[in-house]
């Protein structure tokens, strides 16, 4: 399975990307390690004073959103194995 390469741009971030929803896989380029991303977008009813969200002018509602990561076993070794 091929994963797409991301580069380090000069503020150390690499370009936006936008991933799929569910089942979204991240491979750290120096380690190998690959992680399962998965996203929800909520929308809010009010703005939370931390910032945490994001208002679409043109829906005039804020929305915020959540991840969370799990490891991929399998996928991490097949990909360390590749690096040797």
């Amino acid at each position: 399975m091929k994963y797409p390469r991301m580069v380090e741009n000069e503020d150390g971030f690499c370009d936006w990307q936008m991933p799929l929803m569910k089942g979204y896989k991240m491979a750290c380029c120096d380690c190998g390690l690959i992680h399962t991303m998965e996203f929800k977008i909520y929308e809010m009813t009010k703005p939370d004073k931390l910032g945490f969200q994001k208002k679409i002018k043109k829906l005039g509602k804020y929305f915020r959103v959540h991840m969370r990561a799990s490891r991929d076993v399998r996928a991490t070794a097949a990909m360390r194995r590749k690096k040797k």
